[in-house]
């Protein structure tokens, strides 16, 4: 896949996984903003990098990394009925706390 078209991709997941956060019924999800996703190294692996919004309150490492875990499947599903994809990317979290 070329350069352009993984970046694509990873746009198209940026957008929908801020809408599957923003609409999450778990509050530590619906806390979270992605700030970026990146091909890792291709686009059959994707880093999205994730940060509490400033009104969220103190969020541990710990307590996002378990919820982002636990929504795993429901989120990777969601985003295989946007990308129209044989295979939906494995997706890897960064959080970037302040």
């Amino acid at each position: 896949m070329g350069n352009r078209k993984a970046l694509q991709l990873c746009s198209q997941i940026e957008r929908e996984l801020n809408g599957i956060l923003a609409d999450s019924a778990d509050e530590t999800l619906r806390s979270l903003m992605v700030i970026g996703v990146r091909p890792a190294p291709s686009s059959m692996r994707v880093l999205v990098q994730v940060t509490p919004y400033p009104s969220a309150g103190k969020l541990s490492f710990e307590e996002i990394y378990a919820s982002l875990e636990s929504s795993q499947g429901r989120i990777r599903t969601e985003i295989a009925s946007v990308i129209h994809r044989k295979r939906v990317p494995e997706i890897l979290y960064q959080v970037v706390l302040a």
